[in-house]
């Protein structure tokens, strides 16, 4: 068995990159290429390799980049393809329709691995195009029942391709980590120019204006004087695909709001990502969809307050006993107020959450999953 991940996106290089590693520890044969950067791991040599090394190099020059890719990405790829008896695509998206028609007429077995915003953030004219490649792929990999359930809502036709099995979080570790080294987070607080005695409240998990960032931040600017003096905001804008209008209107809301506030808009290291969710007491995500971020299971595990979207598919968690808390984003200043004045009570009933997720998404329980799948598409 030969494996072959294709993937497009570089917020995604950290994911991948842990399955890729925890696959080769169990000795699977895997292979992973960023379709966008052209960056790969273990790839196969075949007269293809040259062609992708020569694209990763170019692929850094932005004036030919899109043409290059226009010109020889499929071509590119399904010679990639040749040496791989299984095909795992993450994160479906128009680019890989013709590959998928092609890779299946070659008698490929291909699945694709749905990340949430794939299938939750597109229009009906694409489901119905996406359709057709969900009919003659193998498996459709989706991370919770919850999903699974709406994805059967929309394509019930194909409920005996779905299989189930989410992300393991390396991040785990670094958090760990960095708890070991301290006895609270105060010297981390200082490190980044953190008061000690506010609660630091993390806004959003990314820069996607699929965040919702301005109704958090207005909803933090309803807040009333005592509110605002106990609290300080951090606003992570590293990742995610945000105009730079957008990303300057965040900063100019920020600004009214007469609230202390850090801006973190450059890369940030495993270990750096790790501080701010360690020094972070309360995270608002509102995303407009989401599957089961990484990231707020990070912020989860490190002992983080959530406050998150009624409508978000997170019962995965909720019935394993993990504590969030859920709002409208109508009621969502009270919601701040209440975390507010319940910090310590709500604290205490966050203190069960490490363990729980340490059950349900440390790689070295998930992993089972991944390779039953890849093992049972082998002998299908």
């Amino acid at each position: 068995m030969k494996i072959l991940i294709l993937y497009q996106f570089k917020n995604h290089d950290q994911t991948i990159e842990a399955l890729y590693y925890k696959l080769i520890e169990n000795d699977i044969k895997i292979s992973t290429c960023n379709i966008t950067t052209w960056k790969c791991r273990n790839i196969m040599m075949t007269r293809a390799t040259f062609s992708v090394k020569l694209l990763f190099l170019l692929s850094k020059i932005p004036k030919v980049r899109g043409l290059l890719t226009a010109l020889f990405r499929d071509k590119v790829l399904l010679k990639l393809c040749d040496n791989y008896n299984i095909i795992d695509i993450h994160f479906f998206s128009p680019y890989y329709h013709r590959l998928i028609f092609e890779l299946k007429d070659r008698k490929k077995k291909v699945k694709i691995t749905i990340w949430g915003s794939d299938f939750y953030r597109v229009d009906s004219e694409r489901r119905e195009m996406q359709r057709k490649i969900y009919q003659i792929v193998d498996l459709i990999q989706i991370e919770t029942p919850q999903i699974a359930n709406d994805f059967i809502g929309v394509y019930p036709e194909l409920e005996d391709k779905i299989r189930i099995a989410h992300f393991g979080i390396t991040q785990f570790e670094v958090i760990d980590e960095l708890k070991s080294l301290i006895n609270d987070n105060s010297s981390l607080r200082k490190s980044i120019d953190i008061p000690e005695n506010k609660i630091v409240i993390t806004c959003g998990t990314n820069a996607s204006p699929g965040q919702q960032h301005m109704q958090i931040l207005e909803s933090i600017k309803n807040l009333n004087a005592k509110h605002k003096k106990s609290i300080f905001l951090i606003l992570p804008l590293t990742y995610g695909r945000a105009s730079e209008k957008y990303v300057n209107n965040i900063l100019k809301k920020v600004e009214t709001l007469d609230v202390p506030y850090l801006i973190f808009n450059t890369f940030l290291s495993k270990r750096d990502t790790g501080i701010l969710r360690v020094v972070s007491d309360v995270l608002i995500s509102i995303q407009v969809t989401d599957a089961l971020s990484s990231a707020i299971q990070e912020y989860m595990y490190s002992g983080n307050i959530i406050i998150t979207g009624d409508w978000l598919p997170y019962n995965l968690l909720k019935d394993n006993g993990v504590f969030y808390i859920t709002t409208s984003i109508e009621d969502l200043t009270e919601t701040i107020k209440s975390t507010i004045d319940n910090i310590k009570t709500f604290k205490i009933s966050c203190i069960d959450n490490k363990e729980i997720l340490l059950r349900l998404s440390s790689w070295n329980e998930v992993i089972k999953k991944w390779e039953s799948i890849y093992n049972n598409m082998m002998i299908s």
